[in-house]
């Protein structure tokens, strides 16, 4: 159940959501539309605003971009401006031939609209990029355009919610949404693995992140258990134990990227084990590889995270954040 606090924080994020849609200038003028057949929609999509994904509300902002990527009928694009704003990732529906991508930059007059159709466009007028909604549809002499703010003024909004832009864009990447941009950049995810280096020994290994993968470990992995490494944020006083795991193991505890303490499990035992010091890294490995590799205490860890790790690693910040 949510606490009053929750609710009158959500509250306060939906005031806010609609008055900044309120404020956005909203034009819709259908018969001068049909006539024109689109000419803007026909050389790019307009920009998003993140307050039609959610924002201000971060997590929620972050699942509906999710989503919408997922669908290949949405992509990530960006702006870069040498004096006036980093580069800045934003939003938009994707373009024709060009569905799936998660990131196309594109220039004015590359391809139309994907939502763009022979009876003009498939997406409500409220459900449009606020970009297309705040142009004025007018003639000039005889011919009908569409006056526009400037494409700085679209992006600017965009800003404040690089974290999780950044977030998204390795999420996408890591769930394979865009299959045609893993294979231009010759990344083959199912072949990239985290790896744990102890003195002269290198090891693939699993990688605990969330909270569930923390508490689960091995447990009920058969012989040979493969290598699972427990990193956390802190050095503190820790402890493992063997309950429900049925494999023996090396049990390894770390600070600071140095091995200070070795130890052996038995299978399904209580008895809580670790050193008498904080620590900062635990690593599980097959009972007698740290005799078989000669693993001592003071020895070097070096830790290489894969993709998708790292994309794993970020979604448990923002969860935590939000």
């Amino acid at each position: 159940m949510k606490s009053l606090a929750d609710i009158e924080f959500l509250f306060v994020s939906a005031m806010k959501q609609l008055q900044v849609i309120q404020d956005v200038p909203n034009y819709e003028n259908k018969e001068m539309c049909s006539t024109c057949g689109g000419k803007c929609c026909k050389s790019l999509s307009g920009i998003n605003s993140p307050e039609q994904f959610g924002a201000p509300d971060k997590n929620l902002l972050r699942h509906n971009l999710l989503k919408n990527l997922k669908s290949g009928r949405y992509t990530i694009d960006w702006w870069e401006a040498d004096n006036e704003m980093p580069k800045t990732y934003y939003m938009r529906p994707s373009l024709k031939g060009r569905e799936g991508k998660i990131k196309d930059p594109a220039r004015s007059g590359d391809a139309a609209c994907n939502f763009l159709t022979d009876k003009g466009c498939e997406l409500g007028h409220e459900e449009r990029p606020t970009e297309c909604t705040t142009l004025e549809p007018k003639m000039k002499g005889n011919e009908y355009a569409c006056e526009q703010k400037s494409k700085l003024d679209s992006v600017k909004p965009w800003v404040p919610y690089q974290d999780v832009m950044n977030l998204v864009l390795k999420r996408a990447i890591y769930e394979g949404y865009d299959k045609q941009y893993i294979e231009n950049k010759k990344v083959s995810i199912k072949k990239v693995t985290d790896k744990i280096s102890i003195g002269k020994h290198t090891f693939e290994t699993i990688v605990a992140v969330s909270e569930e993968e923390h508490v689960k470990g091995l447990m009920g992995k058969p012989w040979p258990p493969p290598v699972m490494i427990f990193p956390y944020k802190n050095a503190e006083m820790r402890k493992f134990w063997m309950h429900k795991t049925i494999s023996p193991l090396d049990i390894i505890f770390c600070r600071s990227n140095r091995v200070i303490g070795i130890f052996e499990g038995k299978p399904m035992s209580t008895a809580l084990l670790g050193p008498n010091e904080p620590s900062d890294l635990v690593v599980e490995l097959p009972l007698g590889t740290a005799k078989k590799c000669s693993l001592k205490i003071g020895d070097e860890i070096n830790i290489k995270y894969s993709i998708q790790t790292i994309a794993k690693k970020y979604e448990q910040e923002m969860i935590s954040f939000s």
